[in-house]
C-alpha cells in the first residue's frame, strides 16, 4: 500500500469528535468529522446554503437543497462534505444551457447525480463501489428524484468485461469484482443514442479509456466533463481531434476538462 493511503488512514483514525454548535441549536454536539471536511462544514453554515437541516446519528449533516429535498454528507468520510460544497455552492459543474439527459460516471454519493436532476435532467448513475452507491441512492430518494435517475453498479470500461476493482479507503475493504460496461451498453440501458453530457470523475480511468475510443464514440455525448486529478495533456488532445472545444475549470486539487462538441 503506498505511503499516500497510509497517510489518510493516519489523518482519518486520528481525526477526533469535534464539539461543534451547530446553527439555530443552543446546545452543542458530538461530531465526528474529518478534517478534510471540517473547513468546508463551516463554509456552508456560514453561507446558509444549501440550508442545513440538522446533524443525524451524531455523523450525518443534512441539507435541504430545494424546498423539501434533502441530502445527507457523512461528516466522517474524507471529501464527502468538501465535495458536496464544490458541487452545490461553488457551481463547479454548472452548464449555461438546459439539459435533458445525462450520464455521470463515477456518482459517488449522488451529489452530481442530484445537482444535475434538480436542472431537470434525466440522470443515468454509473458508480462501482456499494458503499457511495447506497448513499447516493437513499440521496436520490431524499431529495424525491427517483423518477429522474437510474442507478447502475459497475465501472467504465472499453468492453463488456469483469474488473477488479480495489476501493480506496477509508473504509478499509478488500478487493472485489465488479461488472465493467461500456459507453454503448450504459447508453442502451435507456434506450438513448446520445446524452447531452458525460460527466467523469473515475480516479484517473478517463486516461486510460479515453484514449482507446472512437471518435464516433467520444461524440455520443455533446459535452464532456472530466475531472483530472493528475493531468493528463492527451485526453485533451483526444477530444479535439474529435471535434471538441475543450476548456479547463480549476477545482479543489484537481481540473476540470469542459469538451463542447463543435
Amino acid at each position: 500500500m503506498s505511503s499516500f493511503w497510509h497517510t489518510l488512514r493516519g489523518l482519518w483514525e486520528k481525526s477526533p469528535v469535534f464539539l461543534l454548535r451547530t446553527p439555530n441549536d443552543k446546545q452543542e454536539s458530538l461530531c465526528r468529522v474529518s478534517p478534510t471536511n471540517l473547513l468546508a462544514l463551516f463554509f456552508l453554515w456560514e453561507r446558509g446554503y444549501p440550508a442545513f437541516a440538522g446533524v443525524e446519528e451524531g455523523r450525518r449533516f443534512r441539507w435541504e437543497i430545494a424546498p423539501q429535498r434533502y441530502f445527507i454528507t457523512r461528516g466522517d468520510f474524507p471529501w464527502e462534505v468538501s465535495s458536496f460544497y464544490e458541487v452545490f455552492v461553488e457551481g463547479c459543474y454548472r452548464v449555461d444551457r438546459q439539459i435533458e439527459r445525462v450520464i455521470d460516471i463515477g456518482a459517488f454519493n449522488g451529489d452530481t447525480v442530484a445537482y444535475f436532476a434538480l436542472q431537470g435532467a434525466e440522470v443515468l448513475a454509473l458508480e462501482p463501489d456499494p458503499f457511495h452507491a447506497e448513499m447516493g441512492i437513499e440521496n436520490v430518494k431524499l431529495a424525491s428524484l427517483e423518477e429522474q435517475v437510474c442507478w447502475v453498479i459497475g465501472a467504465w470500461s472499453v468492453k463488456r468485461q469483469r474488473l477488479l476493482f480495489s476501493p480506496p479507503p477509508p473504509p478499509y475493504r478488500a478487493s472485489f469484482e465488479v461488472e465493467g460496461y461500456p459507453l454503448e451498453d450504459l447508453l442502451q440501458t435507456k434506450g438513448w443514442s446520445s446524452v447531452c453530457l458525460a460527466k467523469v470523475s473515475c480516479e484517473g480511468c478517463e486516461k486510460k479509456i479515453i484514449l482507446q475510443l472512437s471518435h464516433e464514440t467520444l461524440r455520443r455525448a455533446e459535452m464532456w466533463m472530466i475531472r483530472q486529478e493528475s493531468y493528463a495533456p492527451s485526453v485533451r488532445e483526444k477530444l479535439q481531434e474529435a471535434g471538441f472545444a475543450v476548456e479547463e475549470r480549476p477545482v479543489q486539487g484537481a481540473t476540470l476538462l469542459i469538451a463542447q462538441r463543435r
